[in-house]
């Protein structure tokens, strides 16, 4: 039972965890890197590096280890399905801000983050979360991966300026119903 545990020792690193929370320091400094370097880009730029290191942060501070009362470092790194996800968040973001930023000296900086994110999700799946039932819920990852379709679908055609002819096209076969 880990009750006692507070942000700043969650922060340092753990004997049983060394080797991932030193290559999650290095993660965290790329992503404060990015950060500094993608400040005066675009708000979005900046809001999709912010919720990199803020999944990055979160992963470190386990998180989802301490949701339900569970109070348990053991359960986030193994069996909490958050956790896959704010990893996949951790190396997902970093390869659409090399497709859609405009500063240059971001990208490789990004592309890196993006690779060693990357690295590190599988790695910590691999060893650790790939033999334990928990973690991927067929249903339940279906149930989120169609509220993401449906959330995309959303935004293209009620946000998106291209897709303005299938709105009005909407809009005017709801007069008429």
């Amino acid at each position: 039972m880990d009750s006692n545990l507070t942000i700043s020792d969650a922060l340092l690193p753990r004997e049983e965890y060394f080797a991932w929370d030193i290559f999650l320091y290095v993660i965290i400094f790329l992503q404060v890197i990015a950060l500094v370097l993608l400040f005066s880009s675009t708000l979005k730029d900046t809001i999709m590096i912010a919720i990199v290191m803020i999944c990055g942060f979160a992963d470190k501070a386990y998180i989802f280890g301490f949701i339900d009362g569970r109070e348990s470092v053991q359960y986030h790194a193994k069996n909490a399905f958050g956790t896959y996800v704010i990893r996949i968040t951790m190396f997902a973001l970093p390869f659409v801000l090399v497709t859609q930023t405009k500063v240059g000296r971001a990208k490789p900086i990004c592309a890196i983050l993006g690779v060693l994110s990357l690295i590190y999700m599988f790695a910590r799946w691999f060893f650790q979360q790939r033999n334990t039932p928990e973690v991927i819920n067929t249903g339940m990852a279906m149930e989120y991966g169609t509220m993401v379709a449906h959330m995309g679908w959303i935004w293209l055609v009620y946000r998106h300026p291209r897709w303005e002819a299938l709105r009005k096209i909407e809009e005017a076969v709801a007069k008429d119903a």
